[in-house]
């Protein structure tokens, strides 16, 4: 079965900045096992596989595999898809039902796309034992977990300390089993921006997540609630780097809008 494919990145302007993902849109649905095979002969973060809902033009079943496994959520590869299904296809708008039973849905604005996330809460929670030391940060402020992501969050107030981590990824994966990924975030010390973060995911076979879009669910209802703002502007201090807007539109949904570029297209057989 032929495969339309692609590389893009997310949550940047630029080519080679942002979050890299790979997209493949299929007629029909692939075994789990050659999605497996896909993703990890790509190796990047995540690898999105598109099938068309019945034959429709604008919907479409989504799933995500990083090189190791699937998961349930990805925010730029979300990103990455809508790219790739607007400049293929000429579309303007689109809706995803990913394998986990969301619905994603994205449109053109300008040269960027705006799209519904869900929008997570967190519970507050302690630093797993070892956690601080593994990621090399002097002290925590406030710390908590998301249920619906499997992700620790991890606020600290110094932004220059933030930009410096650079942990051991199996250390780190060593000091938690029910988690995804830990993000870690701080105070913006720069105008453009209301909050600073990082994700780091070695338990999905990612040392560290250039973008997070999955991540900004969690972030956005946190920052929130802290500094009294619906409409929050982000960026994620990778080194790659990447930005977003967010804007926070009922209890449950985020409103997330970015830009992407595509970088590579083609087929494969």
């Amino acid at each position: 079965m032929e495969k339309e494919i692609a590389i893009i990145d997310a949550f940047t302007r630029k080519p080679f900045g942002g979050n890299p993902a790979a997209v493949c849109l299929t007629p029909e649905p692939l075994k789990e096992e050659e999605m497996q095979l896909i993703a990890a002969e790509f190796n990047l973060s995540e690898t999105a596989f598109l099938v068309p809902v019945n034959g429709s033009s604008e919907k479409f079943n989504l799933r995500y595999f990083t090189p190791t496994t699937e998961i349930k959520f990805c925010g730029h590869a979300t990103l990455g898809s809508f790219k790739f299904i607007f400049n293929k296809k000429g579309l303007s708008r689109a809706e995803f039902k990913t394998g986990g039973g969301l619905i994603l849905t994205g449109k053109k604005k300008g040269d960027e796309i705006e799209m519904l996330f869900p929008l997570y809460r967190t519970e507050m929670t302690t630093v797993p034992n070892g956690m601080k030391e593994e990621l090399g940060i002097s002290r925590i402020h406030d710390c908590g977990y998301c249920h619906e992501t499997g992700m620790i969050l991890i606020e600290i107030t110094d932004p220059a300390e933030l930009r410096g981590l650079s942990p051991d990824p199996r250390g780190l994966k060593a000091t938690a089993e029910k988690c995804n990924s830990v993000i870690v975030t701080s105070p913006s010390d720069v105008n453009e921006y209301d909050f600073l973060s990082r994700c780091f995911a070695p338990w999905v076979g990612i040392d560290e997540d250039p973008v997070t879009g999955s991540a900004h669910s969690v972030l956005a209802k946190w920052w929130s609630d802290r500094l009294g703002k619906e409409e929050l502007r982000a960026y994620q201090a990778s080194r790659r780097g990447g930005e977003m807007k967010l804007k926070i539109t009922a209890a449950d949904t985020l409103q997330v809008t970015a830009g992407a570029v595509m970088v590579v297209e083609g087929r494969m057989g």
